[in-house]
Parts: C-alpha cells; structure tokens; sequence
C-alpha cells in the first residue's frame, strides 16, 4: 500500500550572536514537539512566500533575509491511524534580532518559542530534525571560512 504524501515549506531561523555564535528559534507545537516554523503551501503560492508567511504566523517574525539555500527532511507520522510520508523545504532565514513572540491567534497551535544555541537545539528538537539542524550547522560554519 501506497503512502499518502504530504510537503510543507518552512524557515530555519539564525540569529548571528557574535563572531560565529549562532541562536536558533525553536517553536514547540501542540503535540509537544520541537521544531522550526512550517506549514503548507497555499494554491499557487511561492515557496518563499509561504515561509515568511509561516514565519510571521508562528514566531512572529517579519523581519528576515532568507537565503536561496534550502535544507529537506523527510519523515512519516501517523495521522488518526495513517501513515504519511512528509517532505519539509526550510529556507535558512537570519534576523535582526530576537525580540519577538508568537501571535496570540497561533499560542493554541504554538505553544513555546526558544532561542538556542547549537547544541541546546540539537538537544531540544526531534530527533528525527537533528539531521537537518547538523546541515544547516555545517553550512553556517562554512559561510564564517
């Protein structure tokens, strides 16, 4: 049997701290879960759109300059019983600063926001995202050479 296949489109949020000291914001969902801000696509909408969109809808974030580089993650998760393969586009986005807050309209959706430092991430979010977290990390340490 054939898993149904689902995708959404998000952003990795970077805060440069200092000379090659980055905070990363975490949201924690309903469920309890950590992760970066995502959602799906409206028809016809870009990419891109959809990731300031959810930005703004989950952390609270209207400020950003998003790279072109993008990180993937694919994973299943149950959904009342059916197994569904999902495919996550983040868009490495850095901001001007952390003062920011979830909307009041998504805090029943969001429930926590966070801003970490790598190794608090890694060992905050699902570990099912530490592999894109690990990616991104990389490609931070790359762009300080």
């Amino acid at each position: 049997m054939e898993r149904r296949k689902d995708s959404a489109v998000g952003v990795i949020p970077v805060y440069k701290k200092g000379e090659g000291e980055f905070l990363f914001c975490l949201i924690r969902d309903e469920n309890g879960f950590w992760g970066f801000p995502k959602g799906h696509q409206d028809e016809g909408e870009r990419e891109e759109t959809t990731a300031l969109r959810e930005l703004e809808e989950e952390a609270g974030i209207k400020e950003v300059d998003l790279e072109q580089q993008t990180f993937r993650e694919t994973y299943v998760h149950d959904r009342n019983g059916e197994k569904i393969e999902k495919t996550v586009t983040y868009f490495l986005g850095f901001v001007p600063n952390m003062t920011n807050a979830t909307p009041d309209e998504f805090k029943k959706e969001i429930t926590e926001m966070r801003w970490l430092s790598y190794p608090e991430a890694v060992a905050t979010i699902r570990p099912q995202t530490q592999p894109l977290l690990e990616e991104a990390w990389e490609y931070l340490q790359k762009s300080l050479e």
